[in-house]
């Protein structure tokens, strides 16, 4: 895979200019989060100024997006928020982060209501008072689960992001990112896609791509941790309020582990302001699932030109197989009489990370449901 960076307008998505970029180092997606990279950007060469790019870096304004030079593929881009410069340097550093940072910069200006609704109607609610940015628009799959009761106040001051984070945490919640897509042929014209749905890439199992070592995969780690922010079996969900106005979940316990474990109890408030016990109740189900047998997190490092191609064999939220033969996890016997690798599983990609000048990819991932 080869790079090329192009600056695209922010306001319009309109692609103005090819920038002419040093290093691209690192590049992340994480599904619901934003992520950045900062690139160095030739500003001069031989004492006379690179033409347009003081435009096409403008922070605030422009774009700078990261395409395969194979196919014009969109891979990665973000809003340009800083630029900083040695005076004695040909080079500018500009700092840039994707648009799920920049739902973070927008807020509720208008009061809303729900009583009983989809967490993907609020969603899309929320997502409603961005205006005054065409190229942004949502793609959006209900839930299913009509379980969302409250509002928000322009007085609440709560972010567009937070809102869609708070979605995120339900036991039935959503799963959101901000993907980018050229509107047209000529791939003159860019649009930034609001995906929410309940699971974000392929269906589970489908077309998993295959992740081996030996093969493209050439490292990795492999934690389990019970500590206090990823083991629990007791959980209570609490609202923000005070006294009696502070209501909080039932109580969720894992009863079956309980006669072998000790008890670990964790109290937490996932969002501001809440007011229905039903929705703190999603909170608290959501988080005994995912912290019961605390964290077991393997990741792998793989060769960015051997293994399976993001965007283009894969996609953000997809299922891949892992396959690792090594001295942490040697070959074994087979119910069938086979050598078998060590390890062997299904996991699901929530987000990636490229190094373009080490050539490696890590696909940032967790249990397949």
């Amino acid at each position: 895979m080869e790079i090329s960076w192009w600056a695209v307008d922010f306001k319009t998505g309109v692609r103005i200019s090819q920038v002419n970029v040093k290093s691209s180092g690192k590049l992340a997606r994480i599904i619901g989060l934003p992520t950045d990279t900062t690139v160095s950007v030739r500003c001069s060469h031989d004492g006379v100024v690179v033409p347009g790019w003081d435009e096409a870096t403008t922070p605030g304004r422009m774009m700078l997006v990261a395409v395969d030079a194979d196919g014009d593929q969109i891979i990665w881009g973000g809003l340009v928020r800083r630029r900083t410069s040695d005076v004695n340097d040909a080079w500018v550093d500009c700092s840039a982060d994707t648009l799920e940072r920049y739902l973070q910069r927008r807020y509720i200006n208008t009061p809303l209501t729900w009583n009983d609704v989809d967490p993907t109607q609020v969603a899309v609610d929320v997502l409603g008072q961005v205006t005054g940015l065409a190229p942004l628009v949502v793609d959006a799959k209900m839930v299913g689960h009509p379980i969302v009761r409250g509002f928000y106040d322009i007085t609440d001051n709560k972010r567009v992001g937070d809102v869609l984070d708070d979605l995120a945490g339900l036991s039935t919640g959503i799963e959101w990112t901000v993907d980018l897509e050229w509107t047209d042929a000529a791939h003159t014209q860019m649009r930034y896609v609001v995906r929410i749905s309940p699971r974000l890439g392929t269906p589970g199992g489908v077309a998993a791509t295959q992740w081996t070592m030996p093969g493209c995969v050439t490292g990795g780690t492999f934690i389990e941790d019970f500590g206090t922010e990823t083991g629990a079996n007791d959980i209570i969900a609490l609202s923000s309020g005070e006294g009696e106005s502070k209501p909080r979940s039932t109580r969720y316990e894992d009863t079956l582990l309980l006669a072998s474990y000790a008890r670990f109890e964790r109290r937490f408030t996932p969002a501001t302001s809440i007011t229905s016990t039903s929705t703190l109740d999603q909170y608290a189900e959501a988080e005994l699932a995912a912290t019961r047998l605390g964290l077991s997190q393997l990741t792998i490092t793989a060769n960015l030109d051997a293994a399976p191609q993001v965007n283009r064999d894969w996609w953000l939220g997809d299922d891949i197989d892992v396959h690792i033969t090594s001295p942490r996890f040697p070959r074994q016997v087979g119910t069938d009489g086979f050598w078998v690798p060590g390890y062997s599983r299904r996991l699901r990609t929530v987000g990636w990370e490229l190094d373009l000048d080490a050539r490696t990819i890590v696909p940032r991932i967790k249990e397949a449901a």
